[in-house]
């Protein structure tokens, strides 16, 4: 659940029941839910990274878990459109597929990127930190080899804040 800063209204997509991996959309504009696609989009899953109010008044989604295979697409949310678009598709360089990375709810390291911190790939967790541009996905924290680097810790269902 993000701020969709195209409609002004908070964002949800999927998620899991306790029985079934959820593909729906929904927006609460602080006093009514409205579903604003059913089945459109992103497919089913749960632990998806959700981020809102950068690039063009888009949320992006990354990632998450279907029941069976960790995922590692991306797409685009246009509150004004109310439509779903995949971005980085085949031969786009991206973060591994993952569920339960963090992600800030707000603009991130000073408007230039989205941030996807760790998560869970099924078998590790992880720490790496990839930012997405609008159009493109980068490490990070590629570089931080040295022991004067340090990382936190890997995990996954963390939460991240931005901070003016």
């Amino acid at each position: 659940m993000t701020y969709d800063p195209g409609s002004g209204d908070i964002l949800l997509f999927g998620g899991y029941n306790g029985t079934s991996y959820l593909q729906d959309t929904w927006e609460f504009n602080g006093t009514t839910w409205s579903q604003v696609c059913a089945a459109c989009g992103p497919s089913a899953r749960e632990g998806a990274s959700l981020e809102g109010n950068a690039f063009g008044g888009s949320v992006v989604l990354f990632g998450g878990y279907n029941g069976t295979s960790y995922l590692g697409d991306t797409w685009s949310w246009d509150g004004v459109t109310g439509a779903w678009s995949q971005v980085c598709t085949s031969g786009c360089t991206a973060p591994s597929p993952r569920a339960f990375a963090a992600t800030p709810t707000q603009d991130a390291a000073g408007g230039e990127y989205q941030l996807v911190f760790g998560g869970y790939n099924g078998t590790s967790y992880l720490q790496d930190t990839w930012g997405w541009n609008g159009s493109s996905w980068s490490e990070l924290d590629a570089s931080c080899a040295s022991p004067s680097c340090v990382l936190p810790p890997a995990r996954a269902d963390a939460t991240l804040a931005w901070s003016p």
